[in-house]
């Protein structure tokens, strides 16, 4: 394929340097560049192939659960009213007020209400809570209670 041919540098000009180069280029880069496209081409399907996996895993968590009733009522005042049920059988009912706050020169929204859920294994739970300036305290037979200091 190559030929080993001695030149004495005072024979050799830029020109002829410049010609074997572009030959050279012209046997290996063929190859170099046919053995890139097909690495290039198989790094593509994998990750086509990878995108449609976790595209599938993805469509198949994604249960949509539908609000089949709700209603909402909200006055000027920040004062409102929530009640939905979803298509599983979750409930939320919930009342909020806005209040002053310990300091007087602002309001804190206070809300307070229930849920109820039912759990994988089919047992259904209730919440009752309270959210206001000491964050949001829920009660539930289900639900651990901390512990009197």
């Amino acid at each position: 394929m190559f030929q080993r041919v001695r030149i004495k540098a005072s024979e050799v000009t830029n020109e002829d340097v410049v010609h074997q180069v572009s030959q050279i280029h012209q046997v290996h880069l063929p190859l170099i560049e046919e053995e890139y496209h097909i690495t290039t081409m198989k790094s593509i399907t994998i990750a086509l192939f990878l995108a449609v996996a976790v595209a599938a895993v993805n469509a198949q968590l994604k249960t949509v659960i539908p609000i089949v009733q709700q209603d909402e009522v909200r006055d000027a005042s920040g004062q409102f009213t929530l009640t939905y049920v979803s298509g599983d059988g979750t409930r939320l009912s919930e009342t909020g007020k806005l209040v002053p706050n310990d300091e007087g020169d602002g309001h804190v929204l206070v809300k307070e209400g229930t849920y109820t859920f039912t759990a994988p294994e089919g047992k259904t739970y209730t919440v009752r809570y309270v959210a206001d300036k000491n964050g949001f305290q829920p009660v539930g037979d289900h639900l651990p209670v901390a512990p009197v200091a």
